[in-house]
Order: C-alpha cells, then sequence, then structure tokens
C-alpha cells in the first residue's frame, strides 16, 4: 500500500479544517513540514476553502429569477444575523453547469466563530432551481452542516440533509415562494437536529459507566447542547 506524502496528507488535514480555523491549521501545518512543503503549496487549498464559504463564488446570470430571490434571500438573512455578533452570511448564484438557460445554482452560507467561548459553527445550503414557466419552478438540494467545539477537548460533527427536487406554484412572486420553501427546508434541518440533540444525550449516557476513573461525571447535557446549540445559532 502506498504511503502518502507529507504533502499529501497537509492537504487532507487542511481540507478538514474546521470554520474559521483555515488560517490557523495551515500555520501549524506549514511549521510542521517547513523543510517538506515546497511552493505555494496551500494556493490551491485555499482556492477550494473559499469557494465552500462562497468566498468569490457569485457570477452574473440572465436567469429572471436571480436578482428577486437574491434579494429576498439578502433581506432574509440580515433579518435573521443582523443583530448577532461573530456571524457572516454570504449568498451566491451562479448558471448550472450544464448551460442549461432554465437552470440557476443558488446558494447561501452562513458562520459564527466564537473563540472566546471555543466554538465555531457553518451552515451551507446548496439549490438548483429550474423554471418551467413564469409562475413554476423546480427546486431540489442539500445543506451541510459543521460544527467544532474545542472548550476541554476536540469535537467535530459534520452532518448532510438531501432534499429531493419539488415543484413550487405562485401566480404573483415565485421568487418569494421559492423563499419560503427554502425557509421551509431549512426549519426541517433544525428539527433534525433537535431530534439529533436527544436521540445523543440518550446514546452517550447508555454506553458510558457512571463514573470514569477520574471519579468524576461528565456534563454530558451541557456538552450535547453546546454544540447543537452552535448549529442552530448559525442556521437561525
Amino acid at each position: 500500500e502506498r504511503k502518502m506524502s507529507y504533502e499529501e496528507s497537509a492537504r487532507k488535514i487542511l481540507k478538514a479544517a474546521a470554520p474559521g480555523q483555515f488560517d490557523a491549521v495551515a500555520e501549524c501545518v506549514e511549521k510542521l513540514g517547513k523543510d517538506t512543503l515546497k511552493g505555494d503549496w496551500i494556493a490551491p487549498i485555499k482556492a477550494e476553502n473559499d469557494a465552500n464559504t462562497l468566498i468569490g463564488v457569485d457570477k452574473p446570470t440572465d436567469h429572471p429569477l436571480a436578482q428577486p430571490l437574491k434579494e429576498k434571500l439578502t433581506t432574509y438573512q440580515e433579518e435573521t444575523f443582523g443583530s448577532k455578533s461573530n456571524i457572516t452570511s454570504r449568498i451566491a448564484m451562479t448558471p448550472d453547469d450544464d448551460g442549461s438557460a432554465d437552470a440557476l445554482m443558488v446558494y447561501t452560507y452562513a458562520e459564527k466563530i466564537d473563540t472566546a467561548n471555543q466554538f465555531t459553527g457553518a451552515w451551507k445550503s446548496s439549490w438548483k432551481i429550474v423554471s418551467s414557466s413564469a409562475s413554476s419552478a423546480t427546486i431540489g438540494g442539500h445543506v451541510n452542516i459543521h460544527t467544532y467545539s474545542y472548550e476541554d477537548g476536540n469535537f467535530q460533527l459534520r452532518t448532510k440533509k438531501e432534499f429531493k427536487t419539488t415543484t413550487v406554484k405562485s401566480s404573483s412572486d415565485l421568487a418569494d415562494a421559492i423563499m419560503q420553501k427554502i425557509v421551509e427546508f431549512e426549519h426541517e434541518v433544525l428539527g433534525f437536529l433537535g431530534s439529533l440533540h436527544d436521540q445523543t444525550s440518550q446514546s452517550l449516557r447508555s454506553i458510558r459507566r457512571i463514573l470514569p476513573i477520574t471519579k468524576t461525571r461528565m456534563k454530558w447535557d451541557v456538552v450535547a447542547h453546546r454544540n447543537v446549540k452552535t448549529l442552530r445559532v448559525t442556521a437561525k
């Protein structure tokens, strides 16, 4: 079996960096590999990380839903995150890769970087919208969530929720109907996170003995609540 080179290992580590931690991880990796890593090896991974966080992704498109939908989603994000600290949100729209004039790719992203409380979280959604008429379109896609807590440990959680393509209709404001469908999808994810919190708390308790070797009880509710809270705050 072929062993990975240090550069390959470094790339994998950087690609797995938690939200808001890319630069810190890159600095550590470079220090460890200063005698091995050559050239500007970070640049392509940095570009990929920027794309994942919707930096420089937005592209011009003539799709009739692009501008009204972007305005509505921007307002939605401002109302949701505008008054909250340490949260950054972005929206990007691009033509579909297959070149279809009826298709539009819509991306939303939000991250909360709270170094004071030692946790970060990111929420990214990707939607493909295909117009069938002025009053009807289909939408489908997925939501990716990545949270990281590093208080007294190092804990990351990743999850992905897929949404099958569904039809949205409106004779008055199709862009608004599509945005409401996206909000509905997001609420479904929030419900899933709530059930995950309940299941995780019970499962962790069931597999752990009452007291560890240190004779100090683990506060499972605190650990589970902290990570789910990060996800919920990022997603709201």
